[in-house]
């Protein structure tokens, strides 16, 4: 091992130094997260065209299609529009965003646990009990994803001058 400024240049079994929270994600994990994105790409696009026959439904009727590419162009240019802001005003639209996601998913919670208890006892048959428990665990999951983002998005802007 030598001794200097930075021994981890010369020692291949020196640790890695520190990675701080400005640094680069390692190649390794763009490599795989562009790959998985672009499997699921072709699997959706395989599932259209040839299991579910998606062109089909947009032959039929061609004013579907017009209504898709527009649909497309809107969020295009609003990605455009966001991509352009000063970083404040990005922030300042996550948390916005975040928030309004969060009090959706949260009055959606509220309104199933006000339907189940108004609705009476749940059928035990086909198993109904536990697949209603099921997605309203994972709703509620989803929704303490949002709070903690939106919590790390608040913080972050606060910190920022």
């Amino acid at each position: 091992m030598s001794i200097g400024r930075n021994s981890t240049e010369s020692d291949p079994q020196a640790a890695p130094p520190d990675r701080g929270k400005g640094e680069a994600v390692p190649g390794r994990v763009l490599v795989l997260g562009g790959g998985l994105i672009v499997v699921a790409l072709l699997w959706c696009f395989y599932e259209f065209v040839v299991i579910n026959d998606g062109i089909a439904y947009y032959t039929s009727n061609p004013g579907r299609l017009l209504y898709a590419i527009l649909a497309g162009l809107i969020a295009g240019a609003a990605a455009v529009g966001i991509g352009r802001m000063s970083p404040k005003a990005q922030q300042r639209l996550k948390v916005a965003g975040l928030a309004t996601l969060g009090t959706v998913l949260i009055l959606a919670i509220l309104a199933v646990v006000w339907v189940l208890r108004s609705a009476g006892p749940m059928p035990e048959e086909g198993g109904f009990r536990g697949w209603s428990v099921a997605g309203f665990l994972g709703w509620l999951v989803a929704t303490v994803l949002v709070w903690l983002e939106f919590r790390r998005v608040l913080r972050q802007g606060r910190r920022q001058p």
